[in-house]
């Protein structure tokens, strides 16, 4: 079975969509009230949590699959959401303050909540996996030099953070007598092992890869930066 199959009949896509609509509360009792009201029930909610978490943190990964739920993710509260951004070494400055006063220590100096804090991170943590060695060495210093400075009496860096709205969305149109899911895109015909193929993004980009294995449900894709991922097959096309 691939590492990337539903859990739970919850794909790692949709289970990234959920987190976004869940992302202003640890209160599983809340969360699970919002997935319901999404169409998912709780205990289907807490399998792909428990699923997913345990699949992310499987050392034998390599971290690909945390790495493409942080970008899915991202592009799912952003869209939700907004952005949020502040520079690197704000958020290095930022991440300081947490060690020295606590994570709500930090939130109720800057104003902010958890849910804008987590798309701060998320964005950087997934820059540094991409150049650790360039940006791990920064940000070590930056927090051994901040926190040495606060831990003397020093107030918090300011920080400059800059938000955007969120993408218009489409006016719903009136609710039906009973809730009918969308209808899912079926597989493109065509594919095949070593064929070029545009894989359609959560940001709504394509990308181009090329096939090296097949199942019934899946593509496993070949990206130009030799990075592998296993995609449904109804988001590609041949290219």
């Amino acid at each position: 079975m691939s590492n990337y199959e539903p859990i739970a009949g919850i794909s790692l896509e949709r289970y990234a969509e959920l987190g976004a609509e869940v992302s202003h509360t640890q209160d599983t009792d809340e969360q699970a009230r919002i997935v319901e009201s999404l169409g998912v029930s709780r205990q289907s909610w807490e399998a792909a949590v428990q699923g997913w978490t345990a699949r992310m943190q499987d050392m034998s990964d390599m971290g690909q699959i945390a790495t493409r739920y942080m970008s899915l993710y991202q592009a799912a509260v952003n869209q939700k959401q907004g952005t949020v951004e502040v520079s690197f070494e704000d958020w290095a400055c930022m991440e300081a303050a947490i060690q020295v006063f606590g994570i709500q220590g930090m939130l109720g100096h800057y104003g902010i909540d958890q849910g804008t804090w987590t798309q701060i991170a998320g964005h950087w943590t997934q820059q540094l996996s991409t150049d650790p060695m360039r940006y791990g060495m920064q940000r070590n210093n930056i927090h051994q030099q901040e926190s040495a400075r606060l831990r003397a009496g020093g107030q918090p860096k300011p920080v400059n953070i800059q938000r955007s709205a969120p993408a218009a969305q489409p006016q719903a149109a009136a609710p039906q007598a009973s809730y009918q899911p969308p209808p899912q895109p079926a597989a493109p015909a065509g594919l095949a092992v070593g064929g070029r193929v545009a894989v359609q993004w959560a940001d709504g980009n394509h990308y181009a890869g090329t096939i090296s294995e097949l199942n019934d449900n899946q593509a496993n894709v070949s990206f130009p930066n030799g990075q592998q991922m296993w995609v449904e097959r109804r988001w590609l096309s041949p290219a």
